[in-house]
């Protein structure tokens, strides 16, 4: 049982920084697909912010890290703006001969999404240990 918390713990913190690393390599090294930029589009878009939520969810839910969980959002939102950065940001500065900067904006917006993974994951989390709290107050 024990062995299966840890899996998941692993897979719950391992599985954003490597779908991100995917879509940074399959921008970058063209031979890997045709449809890549679809691809990166499709992930940095639509399945990062939901992979986030969800593993932000679990996170909470389940109570990983302690209370260093809290600052999970904000190192989702690093890295999704570090993501963008490596893929836009930098191809958009090597094609037209400028300096080009991280957004901010996409920090703030994936940190908004996976803080309210791990809201309502930690809410899922506390308010059981609540009632039972309660419930033997009462007897």
């Amino acid at each position: 049982m024990k062995k299966n918390k840890n899996l998941l713990k692993t897979i719950t913190l391992a599985i954003y920084p490597a779908w991100l690393l995917s879509c940074v390599a399959f921008f970058w090294i063209p031979v890997i697909s045709e449809y890549s930029a679809g691809y990166v589009n499709l992930s940095f878009f639509f399945i990062l912010p939901f992979i986030s939520f969800v593993a932000s969810f679990l996170i909470g839910k389940n109570n990983y890290l302690g209370k260093l969980k809290w600052i999970s959002p904000l190192a989702y939102g690093v890295m999704f703006m570090l993501g963008d950065y490596l893929i836009y940001k930098l191809a958009n500065s090597i094609a037209f001969h400028k300096i080009n900067y991280p957004d901010l904006e996409h920090m703030l917006t994936a940190t908004v999404i996976a803080l309210a993974g791990l809201v309502i994951g930690f809410a899922f989390y506390i308010i059981p240990k609540l009632k039972n709290k309660k419930s033997s107050k009462n007897n």
